[in-house]
């Protein structure tokens, strides 16, 4: 915190953290996206990552919601 502020007055702010979201690091060694909230904890988002041509993992906070997700869009991509 700076004792005065620049320009605006000599009001004093704590510096802010702007980025909502960062890429991180998962423990399956893969880069992935988490949404930074409240005190700082970490989110991950949910998202399919690309392990080689022929196969994906998922990835996230709500995996097991995600994976009902992934079942119900292949029971009607089935359907078609």
């Amino acid at each position: 915190m700076q004792a005065e502020g620049r320009k605006r007055g000599s009001k004093k702010n704590p510096p802010k953290f702007d980025a909502k979201t960062k890429v991180v690091i998962t423990p399956e060694g893969y880069t992935a996206e988490a949404e930074i909230g409240y005190k700082g904890k970490a989110t991950l988002l949910p998202q399919l990552i690309l392990v080689d041509e022929h196969k994906c993992s998922v990835s996230g906070s709500d995996k097991d919601g995600f994976d009902a997700f992934i079942s119900q869009a292949h029971e009607l991509w089935d359907r078609q």
